[in-house]
């Protein structure tokens, strides 16, 4: 969604460098867990209500990378990301 615009770059930064660390820090993982899936829940009804395909944004695949641990993440574009998550899975 809003990291795909250009000049979104600016607030899906403040989202990972300020806004997720706290949440992680103030949420315990049941409630990460459920955030997360309402997230994802909301987003593919947004997405399927504009007739958007429901691909990963950059920030998605950031925090899959992010959880897997994938080096280099921070320095990844969204195509980047995708083809590193996917040679992890194989």
């Amino acid at each position: 969604m809003g990291a795909d615009r250009p000049g979104s770059e600016p607030h899906v930064e403040e989202e990972e460098t300020k806004l997720l660390p706290s949440l992680r820090k103030s949420a315990d993982t049941k409630e990460l867990e459920r955030l997360g899936r309402a997230f994802q829940q909301r987003r593919a009804e947004e997405l399927t209500a504009l007739g958007s395909p429901t691909e990963p944004t950059r920030a998605e695949l950031y925090e899959q990378a992010r959880r897997t641990e994938v080096p280099g993440r921070s320095q990844m574009g969204k195509e980047e990301l995708a083809q590193a998550l996917q040679e992890g899975k194989s």
